[in-house]
């Protein structure tokens, strides 16, 4: 079954905060694909002046309100295209199934007035991953120098998704090449630094603007895409 790993970006963290930005990845034969949406906020999430919209937030992922409200799509397209392309796999959450971007799931589902039905693992992303790395024999060695290697947060949703899904492609070609008992690190970086750095992060033109400051070991590749 396919894990789409999930990721929201958001007005703020306070109580009256909402989502604005969506991203979902996977991975697809031995690259990443990413996909990314705007969400036009409903009336009452910006009423009485916006109180859940934070400056700091929007310095943070580079999204102004005035953008979404031009750009994103309604909380029910937003779900609705979310859904049909993840509703046959599995989701992952970097803060778990309780956490907080579960909590924007159901928000913007709710506005959308639409069920959350999605199956969700239950464990945060980067414990799965752990158990992946740990199933395939990578070693603390090994793991730092992906750490050092692999994609870095940039609170940009189809970026956090997609750095995700490049693990468990990179926990893959280290094992393969047998690299993953290695104990020397600056070896060891060198090393797999190759076997991972053709690592294809792929989407569609509106994900790719977004997309266009990963450069930490992950190749980002254009290709034509109808929008949509």
């Amino acid at each position: 079954m396919t894990i789409y790993f999930v990721d929201f970006e958001a007005s703020g963290l306070g109580p009256l905060s909402f989502p604005v930005e969506l991203g979902w990845a996977w991975v697809e034969d031995d690259h990443v694909e990413a996909r990314s949406l705007l969400i036009r906020p409903v009336e009452e999430w910006t009423a009485n002046g916006c109180p859940g919209w934070d400056l700091v937030a929007e310095a943070l992922h580079g999204l102004s309100l005035a953008r979404i409200e031009e750009s994103g799509l309604s909380p029910r397209l937003a779900v609705a295209e979310f859904t049909s392309r993840v509703e046959i796999g599995e989701v992952s959450f970097d803060t778990g199934q309780n956490g907080q971007d579960r909590k924007w799931l159901e928000r913007v589902s709710s506005a959308a007035d639409v069920p959350q039905e999605l199956s969700l693992r239950p464990e945060a992303t980067g414990t799965m991953i752990l158990s992946m790395a740990e199933k395939a024999g990578v070693g603390d060695v090994a793991w730092t120098a992906l750490e050092c290697l692999g994609p870095k947060a940039t609170h940009q949703a189809a970026v956090d998704a997609s750095r995700w899904a490049w693990w468990p492609i990179a926990i893959s070609r280290v094992s393969n090449a047998g690299l993953a008992g290695i104990s020397n690190l600056n070896q060891c970086v060198e090393l797999i630094r190759p076997v991972v750095g053709s690592i294809e992060i792929r989407g569609s033109t509106g994900d790719l603007t977004r997309l266009q400051g990963q450069s930490y070991g992950v190749r980002v590749t254009h290709r034509d895409f109808l929008p949509w």
